[in-house]
């Protein structure tokens, strides 16, 4: 066998998406085991010393590194987080499920990230969409146009909850047809 080369362009370096669940990980204590892709946090015990075992149970992140609106830069930062507190967005340290906030300090100060963690998928996927609504409404004011990404990333999770959807009618009525097919025999 002869000698050859293989030549690959490799771009080695500290991403915004492992960035972000360094986040996650650090807040929720968790764990994320890459090869079955799933996510997993242990909740305290409800009563302290009486019940000593925490239980694992497994969480959903959805999370974006680049959520735009310029007029976010007219806005403190701890009037943001205020008005999310106001409307109830954020992290139950307790349930190790919410919303959390990076919050990016460049010249602009138009992005930033948001991480969300559920229970569900379907559960976390609509918490961050209806909280990039309620954080457009209050950002935007209808004689200022900033630029903007939230309708667009609403719009595209509003596809993947259709299609997740479709995914959860579709596995019941084959689940349905396995059941009815092992009582007939």
């Amino acid at each position: 066998m002869s000698p050859a080369v293989w030549a690959t362009d490799l771009d080695l370096r500290y991403s915004d998406h492992l960035a972000m669940t360094q986040i996650a990980l650090y807040v929720t204590e968790g764990t994320f085991d890459c090869v079955s892709s799933r996510f997993q946090v242990q909740l305290a015990p409800k009563k302290a010393p009486v019940q000593k075992e925490a239980s694992l149970v497994s969480r959903y992140i959805l999370m974006s590194s680049s959520i735009k609106n310029g007029n976010l830069s007219f806005i403190y930062y701890n009037v943001f987080l205020q008005m999310c507190k106001a409307h109830g967005i954020g992290y139950d340290v307790r349930l190790k499920e919410g919303t959390i906030f990076i919050l990016f300090e460049d010249q602009k100060r138009n992005t930033f990230g948001m991480i969300t963690i559920g229970e569900h998928l379907q559960g976390a996927l609509m918490t961050f969409a209806q909280h990039l609504f309620i954080i457009y409404q209050e950002l935007s004011a209808p004689n200022m146009h900033a630029e903007t990404n939230f309708k667009g990333a609403i719009q595209d999770i509003e596809r993947i909850l259709g299609v997740t959807e479709q995914n959860k009618l579709k596995f019941g009525e084959e689940k349905k047809a396995s059941k009815a097919k092992t009582s007939r025999k």
